[in-house]
């Protein structure tokens, strides 16, 4: 029988303002692991390589329009100040 592996929370990023992709990967990587969700069930509810998820988890830059998706999925909202 194969033993599965717990997701370990990660901790809260200091800021809830992001300026940097490494930010947004904090940010991600909080939410997951918060909702107990490894990156390999992550990835798959997205559509996407669980490679593209540690890269964005570690603030490698990817397409928007897969961040978007991988955001709105964890439920984190964008919010555009200062128009």
């Amino acid at each position: 029988m194969r033993k599965t592996r717990s997701v370990v929370k990660t901790d809260k990023p200091l800021s809830d303002s992001i300026t940097t992709s490494k930010d947004l990967g904090d940010a991600i990587r909080y939410k997951r692991t918060s909702l107990g969700l490894s990156i390999k069930k992550t990835s798959s509810l997205c559509g996407i390589s669980d490679k593209t998820l540690q890269a964005i988890e570690k603030g490698n830059e990817s397409k928007f329009s897969t961040i978007l998706n991988l955001t709105n999925m964890l439920g984190l909202k964008f919010k555009i100040s200062g128009l």
